[in-house]
């Protein structure tokens, strides 16, 4: 299906901020308005179709296309499963990468040819890898081409003016996102009400376009999983990163100590990978020794992590009030709230009695984040549930064998 400009999106933002759309920039010009839909919407009606759409989606192919103000524009195909397969493949001017992640066997490869003007093709493998879903910073573009992280990251909002219209034939939503003292200070977003997936993606700052992201191709329920094989006669550089894939019965062999995993989930999940990361192997930076699993549904993924504290000098998930006024920044490069925990106390469970830290806000939007730890363990748990599912997760926990 081909899905149309999620049209309007500037005109709303030139009400709010003159001057957008002027100047010499890119062409981000809006579209002729769609009809829009008359009933006032709240922002958490949008973030509940987000939280569906995701939690229902199997498999999609997109064909997004990237423009930055002052420069040429970017295409991309993404395409993504529900069993941990996912790929992108982008080009522009003379260049090309290509992403792909199978999360089953813990795989994954980054091609490029013609990046920064450089020589012959090349390619890195890596193998190994923990537990979760596919993490494609290394991207050459600033503005991340991922329809579904483009509308995780309005499920952390508290705030925002909302919108409905018929964007070629789909219902869909517009949120306004500020972002105050920031840059991009603003974000448009547009979201496919069905699927949950952000359709356009406007950054305007002081006025005037940055960049758009605009899906021009929306397909779901593919059928098919997305494969690549590196060309012949290519350079590849392997990494292993020292993960082994293994089962419940044999997490405790493998992994060297005894771990803790959740004895209840929310409704949907089922078990995507279990890995032992083995000690002494794999760049350590990366892939502390521990175990890690992740479970799926749909486009969510949930992911606990296990450390055992023997061998580790401080806990690498501790967040203090000196961290919490850090500034980061976010995969686009820029400047980004510093996050925000509270204390949860825990009822239940291997660490019943203790206080886990949650993250209640911050630039991984898009689901919870906990972590927990005492005399032996440290734990993390993060994924796309709610907080009161993740505090009952976490409260679950019990030791494996």
């Amino acid at each position: 299906m081909r899905v149309q400009s999620a049209a309007a999106t500037l005109v709303m933002v030139a009400a709010v901020l003159p001057g957008c759309g002027g100047g010499d920039g890119p062409t981000l010009a809006p579209e002729p308005s769609p009809t829009a839909i008359t009933d006032r919407p709240q922002l958490a009606d949008v973030q509940a179709a987000i939280r569906k759409g995701l939690s229902a989606l199997q498999s999609y192919r997109a064909d997004v296309v990237v423009t930055m103000a002052g420069g040429p524009d970017t295409s991309v195909s993404v395409e993504s499963t529900a069993g941990g397969l996912a790929k992108w493949a982008q080009h522009f001017s003379e260049s090309e990468q290509v992403f792909f992640y199978d999360g089953r066997e813990g795989r994954r490869v980054v091609y490029s040819v013609g990046l920064m003007g450089q020589g012959p093709p090349s390619a890195t493998v890596e193998t190994g890898l923990p537990a979760g879903g596919p993490d494609f910073r290394q991207t050459a573009h600033p503005v991340r081409p991922d329809p579904v992280e483009h509308a995780r990251d309005l499920l952390d909002l508290d705030d925002g003016r909302v919108e409905r219209e018929i964007v070629d034939g789909r219902e869909a939503w517009v949120v306004q996102r500020a972002r105050p003292a920031q840059h991009p200070e603003l974000h448009v977003v547009t979201i496919d009400e069905r699927t949950g997936l952000a359709l356009r993606v406007d950054g305007i700052h002081a006025g005037q376009p940055e960049y758009q992201l605009r899906v021009e191709y929306l397909e779901v329920s593919t059928g098919a999983e997305p494969t690549f094989r590196i060309p012949d006669g290519v350079a590849v550089t392997t990494i292993n990163q020292g993960s082994v894939r293994t089962t419940v019965d044999d997490v405790r062999r493998v992994g060297g100590f005894a771990p803790v995993l959740p004895t209840w989930l929310p409704s949907g999940f089922t078990m995507g990978e279990l890995v032992a990361t083995v000690a002494g192997t794999g760049p350590m930076t990366r892939s502390p020794p521990g175990v890690s699993a992740a479970w799926r549904r749909g486009m969510d993924v949930l992911v606990v992590m296990v450390l055992p504290r023997a061998g580790l000098s401080n806990n690498p998930f501790a967040r203090g009030p000196s961290a919490d006024r850090t500034p980061l920044r976010d995969p686009e490069g820029q400047l980004t709230e510093p996050p925000r925990f509270e204390r949860v106390p825990l009822a239940g469970g291997a660490f019943a009695g203790i206080e886990a830290e949650r993250r209640v806000s911050g630039p991984h939007g898009g689901g919870s984040y906990l972590h927990v730890s005492n005399e032996s363990l440290i734990v993390a748990v993060s994924g796309d549930i709610s907080k009161e599912d993740a505090i009952r997760l976490v409260e679950s926990l019990q030791v494996v064998g």
